[in-house]
């Protein structure tokens, strides 16, 4: 099994070659084979610090698929990162102690990490940072720690 960070995203179709051969979004149809999931969380579980004491995703389905993998893996609450009605609220147990972590599949706006950031505040526990498996934000956020930043016009 090969564990490179871009063939991992290849293999479950979170990214895609154009004719070109430059990465672009895929259709993430490889997320239907459990492995390629299992995969995709042991690359992220690796990725998140391990001080962290919740995980927090937002409502995509490659979100959920990762968030349970990296939440059996790590041991970690899963929370959920919910746009309601145009105002974000977090679902599920806060951490007592410790730090929350976002995690993201592919992040294509900046409001989501300014909403985890929000709620952090709000909830007051503190936001450890920002993991997303794709980046399209164009500049790169320095608040994510992003696996592939794709090119602009690539997402």
């Amino acid at each position: 099994m090969n564990d490179d960070p871009l063939e991992v995203l290849l293999a479950s179709r979170v990214l895609a070659r154009d004719a070109s051969g430059e990465l672009t979004l895929g259709d993430q149809d490889g997320l239907l084979a459990p492995a390629e999931v299992d995969r995709l969380g042991h690359l992220a579980a690796e990725l998140i610090p391990p001080a962290v004491a919740g995980i927090v995703i937002g409502e995509a389905r490659l979100d959920a698929l990762l968030g349970y993998a990296v939440g059996r893996s790590r041991g970690l609450p899963i929370l959920l990162l919910r746009d309601h009605e145009g105002i974000a609220e977090l679902r599920g147990e806060v951490p007592e102690a410790g730090a929350l972590y976002l995690l993201t599949g592919v992040l294509e706006s900046p409001r989501m990490v300014d909403e985890f950031e929000g709620l952090c505040r709000r909830v007051g526990v503190p936001g450890a940072g920002a993991l997303a498996l794709v980046s399209t934000l164009f500049p790169p956020d320095p608040r994510v720690r992003a696996v592939v930043q794709l090119s602009p016009g690539r997402g």
